[in-house]
Parts: C-alpha cells; structure tokens; sequence
C-alpha cells in the first residue's frame, strides 16, 4: 500500500485512518512546489487530477488498484482494511449512512467553504462581499457538527466511536482558528478536536 501526501488537511485525513488501523504503509511525499510533482505524468497515472491525496494498493488477485479523493479513500479503506467496524460502521448498520451522510457534507459543503474563504483572505484581503459570504457558511456549517455533537453525546460525531465522519472534519476543524473564525462560540467542537487529537495514533499522523 503507497499513499501519497503532501503533509496539508486532505492528505491528513487518509494519515488518520491509516494510522488507526496500524496498516503498513509507503509514504511518499508529492511536491507540489519545487518540482511541481503533482503535474508530473507519473502521478497524472495515478491522479489525472493532480492532487493528493492518492492511494496505489494491490487487490487479492493481485491487480493494481490507484485511487485519490480524501472521502473515497476513507471509504475504499474501511471496507477493505477495517472488516471489525473499529473506526467505520457496516453498510447493514443504520448509523453507516449517516457516516456517509456526514462525508458529503464535509466534501461538498463545509471543505470547500472553509478553502475559499482562506483564499480570499489571503489572497484578496480587499473583497469583503465575499469574505462575509464564506465566513457565514463555514460558521453555519460548524455550527451544523456543533449541534450534531451536542445531540448525540458520546463525544464523537457519529454513534460511540470514532468514524469516517470525525477522521473527515478534524484536520479543517483543528486549523479553523486560522481562517479568522472565532472557535470558542462551538463548544462542542472545541471538546471533541481535544479528545480525538489526543488519541496516539491521531497524533502521529497529523505529524506526518
């Protein structure tokens, strides 16, 4: 099994269910920057879309699989690699959909979201229409997990356990701080990036 990561918020969501489930792994790191790796034909093979995260494992009849996007990867990995349902629900438990249900959001809603907000102020300090239009939705849409949280009261966003839904949000969540949101007002959100960063496995791989 080789991942292929760069180290930033999407790469780090596969890191943490790998880890997690002590998988033996090939880390090989993409530059995105000197030698603009992610453009190279090489890994356009493996991702046409030149982005991490990706995957490249090998099936039981010895086919070669290539994979990429952070919520296919979670879910190619659980099925296959986590058959005891420790960090994932089955697809006959009725908490799986609302997993997977939690994964959409996080792909077509919250993640994006938060990006584009991180790039206009960064990158167009001086658009405040826009600056305020994604500020309001990455607040609405933490407040959605907040209140998710509140509502299930296990600590954990989905069911009793740590899941696909939590390995998904944590990374965005940790570093909301960054995009100018105050985080105090999700309460908890606060708790739970606390408990699940503390597990040992997550600690190695946010440090990857």
């Amino acid at each position: 099994l080789k991942f292929y990561s760069a180290g930033t918020t999407n790469g780090q969501k596969v890191a943490l269910l790998l880890e997690l489930l002590g998988l033996k792994y090939i880390l090989r790191p993409v530059d995105f920057r000197k030698t603009k790796e992610n453009k190279q034909e090489w890994f356009l093979k493996i991702n046409p879309n030149g982005k991490i995260p990706a995957i490249l494992d090998v099936d039981s009849e010895g086919n070669t699989i290539t994979l990429a996007e952070s919520g296919a990867l979670l879910l190619y990995l659980a099925e296959k690699y986590d058959v005891n349902h420790k960090y994932s629900y089955a697809s006959t438990d009725p908490l799986h959909w609302e997993e997977v249900e939690l994964l959409f959001f996080h792909a077509s809603g919250l993640n994006p979201a938060q990006a584009n907000l991180n790039w206009f102020r960064n990158n167009s300090p001086e658009d405040a229409k826009n600056i305020e239009r994604f500020n309001d939705e990455v607040i609405r849409s933490y407040q959605i997990l907040d209140d998710k949280l509140a509502s299930n009261g296990s600590g954990f966003l989905v069911g009793d356990h740590v899941s696909l839904a939590d390995l998904i949000a944590l990374p965005h969540a940790r570093v909301l701080s960054n995009s100018g949101i105050d985080v105090s007002q999700f309460k908890n959100l606060e708790k739970w990036v606390a408990k699940v960063s503390d597990i040992p496995e997550v600690k190695k791989a946010l440090a990857l």
